[in-house]
């Protein structure tokens, strides 16, 4: 896990997230795109840099529990073309942890309720 990420910082994405579980957005709000943007930032912070021989963990015990459900409001970006970048990382986390891929997977069930 990096610790690049400030205690301050993951604060506020977990009432962020909190928020958006209990009140979720549609695609249309003006504010997804702030929100998306504020989640990946997180996200990327909890992870080693791109050019490092580690490997990015974002739905597995690897790392922070509000990594996880960063990434996994972050399943969003999966209907954006512009996302390409996210998306070769969600490929290279679910091709290195089988632990991702089941996270991954419960991920997907759990978003459906927001």
């Amino acid at each position: 896990m990096s610790d690049a990420v400030s205690s301050t910082q993951e604060m506020e994405v977990s009432k962020l997230l909190e928020e958006l579980r209990n009140n979720p957005i549609g695609t249309n709000d003006p504010n997804l795109n702030q929100h998306m943007s504020t989640c990946l930032e997180y996200l990327n912070s909890t992870q080693p840099p791109l050019n490092s021989s580690e490997l990015p963990h974002w739905f597995c015990s690897k790392t922070r529990p509000v990594a996880v459900e960063a990434a996994t409001f972050l399943l969003r970006l999966l209907a954006y073309s512009k996302a390409e970048e996210w998306k070769q990382t969600l490929l290279k986390v679910i091709r290195n942890c089988a632990d991702c891929v089941a996270g991954l997977e419960a991920a997907k069930f759990r978003s459906i309720k927001t």
